[in-house]
């Protein structure tokens, strides 16, 4: 069972992207320091690690206290945050707007190759906040 959780895990966390990387036509010829350097890489960094995060959160809390959802009993808030950083959902259309944002070449590929490391930021971090958080009423 473990392994085959990490084998999906490996496919959708990082074959899946360096995959829609390819196809999207960027190549990853440039270090991560450079993609981080220039503002359009480090925003594209920050907005993909924490953005969906917050969106996702925010709302999700919103619905609650409107009772319009309801936080099943065994969730806590860690999960709905945890769940809310897996980003996968969104990847290749993040690629798409990009090519439709940018016109200067070196800044497109600056925004698309940021995508992956910020994909793999989130998504760590959304795996450790789940693998940390137990379940409500779990005394362990």
């Amino acid at each position: 069972m473990a392994t085959c959780i990490l084998s999906v895990l490996f496919l959708a966390l990082l074959i899946l992207p360096v995959f829609d990387i390819a196809n999207a036509g960027v190549k990853l010829d440039i270090s991560l320091l450079e993609v981080a350097s220039p503002s359009i890489g480090l925003g594209r960094l920050l907005t993909l690690s924490l953005a969906k995060v917050m969106v996702v959160s925010v709302f999700s809390y919103i619905a609650e206290r409107l009772r319009i959802a309801e936080l099943h009993s065994l969730l806590k808030w860690q999960h709905i945050i945890g769940f809310s950083l897996i980003p996968r959902i969104g990847f290749t259309m993040y690629l798409f707007k990009t090519k439709l944002v940018f016109s200067d070449p070196d800044l497109e590929k600056i925004s698309k190759i940021s995508i992956l490391p910020a994909s793999l930021i989130a998504a760590l971090g959304g795996i450790t906040t789940l693998l940390l958080t137990k379940p409500k009423g779990d005394k362990q």
